[in-house]
């Protein structure tokens, strides 16, 4: 699965949590630090979560992305490297 990860942010995240309850997020490091996991492009994808960052003022000094190996969703499926 393809992941987007943003962070820094400019503050933890928390306060706008709620503006954002519709998207498949997680945040880590205190609230500093939010990924995106997602199957498809469904909603728009990266460019869509960007935008909705933007319109509720999130502001983040880097963006990653990686996409899963098939090994990566085998290990996930079964639970354990073989």
């Amino acid at each position: 699965m393809p992941v987007a990860a943003a962070g820094p942010l400019s503050g933890p995240l928390h306060l706008r949590r709620s503006k954002l309850a519709n998207w498949p997020l997680a945040l880590e490091d205190g609230g500093n630090r939010l990924t995106y996991t997602f199957a498809n492009a469904e909603g728009g994808g990266i460019p869509a979560l960007l935008r909705r960052l933007g319109e509720i003022g999130v502001d983040f000094t880097d963006l990653e992305t990686s996409t899963s190996t098939l090994e990566d969703i085998f290990v996930g499926l079964i639970g354990r490297a073989a």
